[in-house]
């Protein structure tokens, strides 16, 4: 970016920088200076202490000034029901961690009435803050749903939810 030619006045400030005119002739005629950066503006107030730090500190005020909310704040997916069945402790057992993604982790699980071995994506409610995180979950089992049977897709069997997690059980 290109420096700033004008110069600002600062009511009972004494500027030691380049005078107002050389700054103006050297915009009009479109000349710039030899170096790239530009000219340190240094003000001050008529007690002597120096602008910046009092913009800085106005900032520290204003920070300060803010309420934080007390008891936290509940995410949107721990108040939400989802609709899913609650007993997947009763039908499978999770075993190794697979992997991990943004808001839970996938663990190879195991059907304890058949033995099949599934893969079970185990998702943090507690993550779920904003409500699209809540939509995001249900969307992606109505899409494993609506898919079900396609050859080249993953094989939906079923979600689950408890007062912690959702379960999302694939092949």
């Amino acid at each position: 970016m290109g420096s700033c030619f004008s110069t600002i006045k600062v009511s009972g400030s004494n500027s030691i920088n380049t005078p107002p005119a050389a700054t103006t002739n050297a915009a009009v005629n479109g000349q710039r200076k030899e170096s790239n950066k530009p000219a340190p503006i240094t003000t001050k107030n008529q007690d002597g202490s120096n602008h910046n730090q009092q913009k800085t500190q106005h900032k520290k005020d204003s920070k300060q000034i803010k309420p934080k909310r007390q008891g936290g704040i509940i995410p949107c997916g721990k108040k939400t029901d989802f609709g899913y069945d609650k007993d997947f402790d009763k039908r499978y057992t999770i075993g190794k961690l697979l992997g991990h993604g943004q808001f839970g982790y996938t663990y190879v699980g195991v059907d304890k009435f058949n033995g099949d071995r599934v893969a079970v994506k185990k998702i943090d409610k507690n993550k779920m803050v904003l409500p699209i995180a809540v939509e995001d979950v249900k969307r992606e089992v109505k899409i494993l749903q609506a898919l079900a049977g396609h050859e080249n897709v993953v094989q939906f069997h079923n979600a689950f939810e408890d007062d912690s997690y959702v379960y999302i059980v694939m092949e």
